[in-house]
């Protein structure tokens, strides 16, 4: 019975530590989405768009 309590233990550690993990790339993606948004419509503001971010990269 212990050496299914410390694997009960274990799992559930990694399992917390799986979701923690998890929660900062979530929060780092939209944090980065965020500043494309930010970006883009400080582009648009200037006059010069999105489309003229496509047309560079082409």
């Amino acid at each position: 019975m212990r050496r299914f309590r410390a694997w009960a233990r274990a799992s559930n550690d990694r399992a917390i530590s799986n979701a923690r993990a998890a929660a900062i790339e979530c929060a780092r993606r939209g944090v980065e989405r965020r500043e494309v948004e930010l970006y883009l419509e400080r582009r648009s503001a200037d006059g010069r768009g999105v489309a003229s971010v496509t047309r560079r990269r082409a």
